[in-house]
């Protein structure tokens, strides 16, 4: 399996989790996050993304950032 295929398999499930997860992280979800980026960042500093990496990397922001409006959106009518 090429490393580009390794790399891409966990950023897709994480971002389907993002968008059906729950919308209030806790403390550990917040410092489990916090460790995946510092341990993403030590990758890249290794083995640096290259252009369809980092338009992928893109995407999922985008789409991450989406699920949180949609997420405040929603929970705002709640209250």
């Amino acid at each position: 399996m090429s490393s580009i295929l390794k790399l891409w398999i966990p950023i897709g499930l994480a971002s389907l989790i993002l968008l059906v997860g729950c919308s209030d992280p806790g403390p550990a979800e917040e410092i489990g996050e916090e460790v995946d980026e510092t341990v993403q960042e030590a990758q890249d500093a290794i083995d640096p993304p290259g252009p369809a990496e980092r338009a992928g990397r893109a995407v999922d922001d985008a789409i991450e950032d989406a699920g949180e409006a949609i997420d405040d959106a929603t929970n705002n009518d709640d209250d």
